[in-house]
């Protein structure tokens, strides 16, 4: 049984505190990536959301705290798919519930030096031991945290996972609240400004990532959905702003659903206090 002293458990309280004060998931995974980089000895640190789409899941860049400029984008965009550390956590979400990875327990130091991967985006951030913090909830993943050291320092040892383990229901409490809070907004946003539209016409709003974030009421019924868009609209939708980037003015696009073509269109919103949104209306 791992014993953890008196200064871990102050320090775990320390970051579960700094979550459950923050209002914002900026705020989030600034201030708590600072606290755990120091909590758990790390040098450097990142934080990436994970997004749901089409039956896959892709990962999002968010927070990083001690890297170079780009590397937390490249590494969504790119490196993630050859991430030893990363695979493993993603393919233990399929058998068991193992929220906490270092890299010393996922491949051998020969094998890991020889690789890629680690030549090519690692090293020349003088990265070289990692730790995978995930955070799940009853859908899925939902944020993972990835936290470095360099080739000189020691690995991370037993007692700094089992600590890390205790802050993960903190922290997967605090990006859920403040999940839910800021989609709660955003809907009652989205009710206020098109009233009229959601009451009579079939809309959707989706993110920059295609998630449905509002459906009404009519475009439930015609695509027999209910929180989310059919596969088929969402990838016809995201064909046509591959097409014409995004679009001023709305642009048509069609998907073939259990019913008859379903013609639609997509247009970019304006003036809004969130992140770029689309409105689909059929």
């Amino acid at each position: 049984m791992i014993r953890l002293q008196t200064q871990d458990l102050k320090d775990v309280l320390e970051v579960s505190r700094c979550a459950l004060e923050c209002e914002s998931m900026e705020r989030l995974q600034q201030d708590t990536l600072t606290l755990i980089e120091r909590s758990l000895g790390a040098r450097s640190s990142v934080y990436a959301h994970f997004n749901k789409n089409q039956k896959q899941i892709q990962l999002i860049e968010g927070a990083e705290h001690g890297v170079p400029n780009g590397a937390m984008a490249r590494w969504c965009s790119t490196y993630h798919s050859d991430d030893p550390f990363m695979r493993r956590y993603l393919a233990r979400l399929s058998t068991r519930s193992n929220n906490v990875i270092v890299s010393s327990d996922v491949i051998s130091h020969q094998d890991y030096i020889s690789t890629s991967f680690y030549n090519e985006f690692m090293k020349p951030q003088s990265i070289y031991h990692v730790m995978i913090i995930g955070l799940e909830s009853d859908s899925g993943p939902i944020g993972v945290f990835g936290l470095h050291r360099s080739i000189s320092a020691p690995a991370f040892s037993k007692a700094e996972v089992a600590k890390a383990n205790l802050l993960v229901p903190h922290l997967k409490g605090a990006v859920e609240r403040i999940a839910a809070r800021e989609q709660l907004s955003e809907c009652r946003w989205i009710a206020n400004r098109f009233a009229k539209e959601l009451a009579n016409d079939g809309i959707a709003i989706v993110d920059r990532h295609l998630k449905s974030l509002y459906i009404s009421p009519s475009a439930q019924q015609l695509l027999r959905c209910d929180v989310q868009l059919p596969d088929q609209s969402v990838i016809a939708c995201g064909n046509c702003l591959r097409t014409h980037h995004i679009p001023a003015t709305p642009r048509p696009f069609s998907f073939q659903t259990a019913r008859p073509l379903v013609r639609t269109e997509v247009s970019a919103l304006e003036s809004i206090p969130y992140d770029l949104r689309f409105m689909i209306r059929l």
